[in-house]
């Protein structure tokens, strides 16, 4: 499940997938998406304070992955 805001390019994101859906034949995208249904939701119009919640949720991890990985960096070198 997906939860955003009505901003635009979360309304065309999903437009996107679902086309992509539709689109592609390949075995293991349509098995992936049978098995793991997509389902985006929006928070209320006009009620922006309802993202609160998933903001708080992305400050907590960033503090998680900024204590855990100090100064470390995710990024390969090749």
């Amino acid at each position: 499940m997906v939860i955003s805001d009505n901003a635009r390019t979360f309304k065309r994101a999903e437009l996107e997938l679902q086309q992509m859906r539709k689109v592609l034949n390949h075995v293991d995208v349509k098995n992936f998406y049978s098995a793991h249904s997509i389902k985006w939701n929006y928070i209320s119009k006009r009620a922006s304070w309802w993202g609160g919640f998933y903001e708080r949720m992305v400050h907590s991890m960033k503090v998680v992955l900024r204590k855990t990985l100090g100064k470390s960096s995710l990024l390969s070198n090749y």
